[in-house]
Order: C-alpha cells, then structure tokens, then sequence
C-alpha cells in the first residue's frame, strides 16, 4: 500500500523523524510530468496544476500549485551550491522578513524551514512552511531544487513527515531524459 511505502521510505531515510505516518493531505496519488520540453520527468502529486498554462513562468522554473489549496510545488535549476545559500537566496527572492531552518539533514541535502513573506501584497505575513531538497544534476553541473511551500503549516509531526516524504518521492521519481539543455 502507499502508506506502507512511505512508512519504509521515512524509516531508510529519515531514521531519526521515523513516527507512525497516517494518510494526509501530502500522501497523494502522484502522476508523471515531463518538465522543461521533455528533458526531465518527475511524479507530481495529481491535484496540482502546471501554472504554465495561466501565466509566464522564468525559463529555469517548473511551477505547479494544488487546486485545493495555497500550496505549491517549484522544481528550478540553478547552479550548484549549499542547501543553506539556496534557503537564504529563496528568502531573499520571497521578500522574507524572517526566516528559519526547523531541521536540516545534510546527508540528504534537505531542509526543513519558515519563512515570513507577505504574500500577494499583503500588509501582513504569512508565516509558509518550507521544504526544500536538492537533486543534484553532476553531469550538468548544477542543481535541481525542488521546493514545496506550504501554506498552511503543519502543527503535527506526522503531517510534517509526510510533506517531507512526498518532497523525497518526486526526488526519487526525477528521470533525466536529456541533458542538452544544459550546453551553451
């Protein structure tokens, strides 16, 4: 079942998060997507839309929010770095007024964290919870960051587990297709 996938996904590699995981809204059924023209494919969670289809989208970004929620998935290539200067160059790039790292796991080049952003030009912030995990494309020299920002964070361990886990199943579902669209 996918409940038990996760649990033995959490258990491999977040040994030290291992709790009991129950079905919640970041355990979703995932669905392939071929991102940036086909170079790349990953597994999405379904009820997430590519914003593509809506808006302009930077060339080095791949965007899909829930059609359930504020929530939103960003898969963006950038050059290699740490995953703390990602974290800090995604609180500038977000107006941040504060921000904070809740756990960090080196071996795995993740971070759990907050941010403060006042969102859509409002007057007050808005404290979003961020996870975000690096895939680190070495034949191109750069870095895949995969960001989920959730709007409404979770107050409960086992909720945080499972964002944390669904961050790792679209990481482990990435498939590279095509690395010509790293050559200049």
């Amino acid at each position: 079942s996918a409940v038990g996938y996760y649990v033995v996904t959490l258990r491999r590699c977040y040994g030290r998060l291992a709790m009991k995981l129950e079905l919640t809204g970041a355990a979703r059924l995932l669905g392939k997507r071929v991102l940036w023209g086909g170079a790349i494919q990953c597994r999405i969670p379904e009820t997430f839309v590519d914003v593509s289809e809506m808006r302009q989208i930077p060339d080095n970004q791949e965007v899909f929010v829930d059609k359930n929620s504020d929530d939103s998935i960003i898969l963006e290539l950038m050059e290699i770095a740490s995953i703390q200067s990602h974290f800090d160059d995604l609180a500038i790039a977000n107006d941040a007024i504060s921000k904070e790292i809740k756990h960090q796991y080196d071996d795995d080049n993740f971070i759990i964290g907050t941010q403060s952003v006042a969102k859509f030009n409002d007057t007050n912030p808005t404290e979003i919870m961020i996870f975000l995990s690096i895939y680190r494309l070495y034949r191109a020299d750069a870095d895949l960051l995969i960001t989920y920002n959730c709007s409404k964070p979770p107050n409960v361990p086992d909720d945080m587990n499972s964002y944390a886990l669904l961050i790792k199943e679209i990481r482990e579902s990435i498939e590279i297709v095509d690395l010509s669209i790293f050559t200049q």
